[in-house]
């Protein structure tokens, strides 16, 4: 009776373990989502950076061992004002003077765009937070 308490428990572990493992494997994304090498939905780097199975990946397979973004840390230095114009950014994307953008130099922007198609750097659409003497915002 101890040896069947002992394999049955086995089995029940092996079964939890394998449900574990293969648990979301098969991701279906919602279509502004990426699925992660582990197989779950996101937006981030983790999910859309290195690994990407599905959806708007940042890096091709191909493009994988490029250089990542830091994603977190502090900074610090000076920054000035962003007059977007109303224009296209290098994102492909659209802003007003009311919105608060981040820009950055080529050298440092360029480095994370992968095949020259800046609309995929890795590095639009993030959010920064920035911490100065009357407070904060993100």
């Amino acid at each position: 009776m101890h040896r069947f308490s002992i394999l049955s428990s086995i089995v029940c572990l092996l079964l939890i373990l394998s449900n574990v493992i293969g648990y979301g494997t098969d991701c279906h994304c919602p279509a502004n989502m990426c699925c992660s090498q582990w197989g779950y939905c996101g937006t981030t780097a983790e999910y859309c950076g290195a690994g990407c199975q599905q959806g708007k990946c940042w890096l091709s397979q191909s493009e994988s061992n490029r250089q990542r973004p830091i994603l977190s840390g502090s900074f610090h230095g000076r920054c000035t004002y962003y007059h977007v114009e109303g224009d296209y950014t290098a994102c492909g994307t659209r802003h007003s003077d009311k919105e608060y953008i981040a820009a950055l130099n080529a050298p440092q922007f360029d480095m994370h765009t992968p095949n020259g198609n800046p609309n995929r750097n890795s590095l639009c659409n993030r959010k920064i937070e920035v911490n100065g003497p009357r407070g904060s915002i993100v």
